[in-house]
């Protein structure tokens, strides 16, 4: 509506004019009609992609980014994005996991935005992807579900501050949420996320050009957030360079001792590293530095189980493989016992196991004769993988996926794994990289099923196997009704 008021004048008897009447008819009609996909409409989006190009290039140049928000302004920023987020995640905890990222999405009020002086101008635009930003904190937690039974011992919304000093921080934060925005929506990268990040890229390397810059917390956020992307829609060439930039920041703040003692960013990385490792079939950019083929956890209950396992493993397993699965039987039961306790397991120590375990799955090589424990080995690193989620989609892991595939259709077409782990395998497969209508996965679940027909009767199988309650109860549970489907009802 036009920001001007327009007064009409009318004559005694209290009638406007013809010529009056019009144009109080256009004042109010003003936009109603309007179509999105008009050349006028788009002719006008352009211009305002330009003159937001234009604020941002004059910013560039002219701002200098040593502005510091008042107490005030920086807590009310706080207050705001912890309220949102407490907001998300109670509406997300009473919805299906698969929708409840979408179908509960809630915006925080822009007119803090606006009359809060961030680093860097916000075109409508932008105003609306920081909202979005702001709101999907609680998702951004979400993927890492791991992380309601660990204690990382940090402080959430350290990211606050970057908002007020950090241009490129706030340019990553438009492109992650408009980027997030197209993933959600099943698409590739739009014209509108291409440019916010293209801007960001030349943010970033402006950074880059300056020693006290290139290493910073805000610099490390910056390029786990381009490098996840990247990963996320099948990039790459631009994920691999920015995982060998992750890799060598990493190394120029201390290496291993930088991981260390940043427990929740060792997490972070790692589960990023995972995730591209299973997309790409590339080796791990961040392992563990010394592989210990022994096992990483020790004590009377793990023996216990690690002797309760012999009863799951083919005989003819691969001897390394077998105390991996143990550590991570075992893992899997402490973080499920600190769930259900509502306690937190002590995250240095998770870590720890975490990457130990992680690491030897990948670096580990199955003889080609041995395809059952491949196909173990396969399994379990998509069971990792679900540590790291993403709300409303599932991400493509290619080199998982087809590997994994031809591993368990040999295992299942020679009887070399049979019972209750075939059943998990294909369970875990079918929620992180198989889809359930094709017709080996359907033979080989209902040729292993005995006739289970309940969700909690089968939960009690996974949980015989390896299976953490927090992690995998969605996406498991998604999977079994998926399978469970009659024949006729796979479309």
């Amino acid at each position: 509506m036009s920001s001007h008021l327009v007064f009409v004048a009318q004559d005694g008897s209290g009638n406007a004019s013809p010529s009056q009447r019009q144009a109080i008819r256009s004042q109010c009609m003003k936009g109603r009609n309007k179509r999105g996909d008009s050349r006028r409409s788009m002719r006008e989006k352009a211009k305002d992609q330009r003159k937001e190009a234009h604020e941002d290039t004059n910013v560039l140049h002219s701002r200098k980014q040593t502005w510091c928000p008042n107490d005030a302004n920086a807590a009310a920023i706080r207050r705001e994005s912890n309220q949102n987020q407490a907001i998300c995640l109670s509406a997300a905890a009473h919805s299906c996991p698969s929708t409840s990222a979408h179908a509960n999405y809630c915006h925080p009020e822009r007119s803090s935005l606006r009359f809060t002086a961030l680093a860097g101008d916000l075109s409508s635009e932008s105003e609306r992807l920081m909202s979005d930003f702001l709101a999907y904190g609680a998702f951004r937690n979400g993927a890492y579900p791991v992380e309601l039974c660990v204690d990382f011992k940090t402080v959430e919304g350290a990211y606050i501050p970057w908002l007020f000093t950090d241009q490129a921080f706030v340019s990553s934060v438009l492109f992650s949420s408009s980027a997030m925005h197209d993933f959600l929506l099943g698409r590739q990268l739009t014209t509108d996320t291409l440019y916010r990040l293209r801007q960001t890229i030349v943010l970033l390397n402006v950074r880059l050009a300056w020693p006290e810059s290139q290493c910073s917390d805000s610099t490390l956020y910056i390029v786990i957030t381009l490098a996840m992307l990247a990963a996320i829609f099948g990039d790459k060439s631009a994920a691999a360079k920015h995982l060998a930039g992750l890799s060598r920041i990493v190394e120029l703040r201390g290496g291993r001792k930088f991981l260390l003692r940043n427990t929740k960013k060792h997490y972070k990385l790692s589960s990023m590293d995972l995730i591209w490792s299973a997309h790409a079939g590339s080796a791990l950019y961040f392992p563990c530095d010394e592989l210990s083929w022994s096992g990483a956890l020790v004590g009377p209950r793990y023996y216990n189980i690690a002797q309760a396992n012999l009863g799951i493993m083919p005989p003819q397993t691969d001897r390394k493989l077998c105390k991996i699965y143990d550590d991570l039987s075992y893992l899997s039961r402490l973080l499920n016992e600190a769930f259900e306790r509502g306690k937190k397991l002590d995250g240095d120590s998770f870590q720890h196991w975490f990457s130990s375990i992680q690491s030897r799955l990948v670096d580990l090589k199955c003889t080609p004769d041995d395809l059952s424990s491949e196909c173990i080995r396969l399994g379990m690193i998509a069971y990792l993988s679900a540590t790291f989620q993403l709300p409303g989609r599932r991400m493509e892991l290619q080199y998982l996926a087809s590997h994994f595939c031809r591993a368990l259709l040999t295992s299942f077409k020679t009887s070399s794994i049979s019972g209750p782990l075939l059943q998990w395998l294909v369970v875990v497969g079918v929620a992180t990289v198989f889809d359930a209508r094709e017709a080996w996965i359907q033979e080989a679940w209902w040729s292993s099923n005995p006739g289970i027909e309940s969700w909690d009767e089968m939960r009690a199988i996974m949980e015989s196997v390896m299976w953490i309650s927090c992690v995998h109860d969605g996406p498991g549970k998604q999977a079994f009704t998926a399978l469970s489907r009659p024949a006729s009802e796979q479309t």
